[in-house]
């Protein structure tokens, strides 16, 4: 019976206070989501939104997070070690404005640093990106494992060219060849000769003082040298230490541009 109708007949009937509009149940339901949202702290997620940077504003760097095209980046440098700076833009299809603004993030954060090769003849120079120490052990936590190139990336771009040098000339290649105690960067062989290749850019102390190892295991020792003064100077050391036949015969010391020109 409603209220209207107990009145008609004389009968008072109390209002029930207990019911609720369902507008007003939306409005009470809007505030309480409301002061829930406000109580919520977002998670902090694994990469920030990428965007271009307007005019004038310049990017954070000091927090160190990434976004995905950045982390993605150092993936590709860890995959593709020796594309040059070009190449790498145009494989990864970034804008030129984009591509530096990525660069320039990753090395101010010291995950990457950029690596010269002397390539000789008409190549001239190449600037390769190498990862540092933190963009590596980024990597690691994404579960990559960076790659590690022994002797750093000028030395892993020449011992790959004098991979693919001797292969195309008829040879069996192989890398990190272990011979009696000591470790040879490349070993080829073909018709029966081995030949062991070491690169060498920067000190050649070690080379030296394996040299009758490596002698005793193959018929012949290429000693391949990024610069002219560190081609001068094993020959000055070798030419003390080696009979007139070995030097002759048995180790020649060339430059490492013979591989990449």
């Amino acid at each position: 019976m409603s209220i209207e109708e107990g009145e008609e007949q004389g009968i008072e009937i109390e209002e029930d206070k207990a019911y609720v509009s369902n507008e007003e149940l939306e409005k009470d339901n809007r505030q309480l989501l409301e002061g829930l949202m406000e109580k919520v702290v977002p998670a902090e997620p694994l990469f920030k939104e990428d965007r271009e940077a307007e005019d004038g504003e310049e990017e954070e760097n000091k927090s160190g997070m990434l976004s995905l095209p950045e982390a993605n980046f150092l993936e590709h440098v860890n995959d593709k070690p020796l594309l040059s700076t070009t190449k790498r833009k145009e494989d990864m299809g970034f804008s030129s404005s984009k591509f530096r603004r990525i660069r320039k993030k990753l090395e101010d954060l010291d995950f990457i640093k950029d690596t010269q090769v002397n390539r000789g003849g008409r190549g001239g120079m190449i600037k390769l990106t190498a990862l540092k120490e933190k963009g590596r052990n980024f990597l690691k936590q994404r579960g990559i494992d960076p790659h590690h190139h022994r002797g750093g990336l000028e030395h892993f771009f020449f011992v790959n060219a004098a991979q693919k040098f001797h292969q195309k000339h008829g040879w069996n290649v192989s890398r990190e060849v272990k011979l009696g105690d000591v470790y040879a960067d490349l070993v080829a062989s073909k018709e029966g000769k081995d030949r062991v290749v070491e690169i060498e850019t920067s000190d050649h102390e070690e080379t030296v003082e394996k040299i009758h190892t490596l002698l005793n295991q193959v018929d012949q020792v290429w000693i391949a040298t990024a610069t002219e003064q560190l081609q001068e100077k094993f020959a000055q050391t070798l030419g003390k230490r080696l009979s007139e036949e070995e030097q002759k015969e048995s180790v020649e010391i060339i430059r490492a541009q013979k591989f990449s020109k």
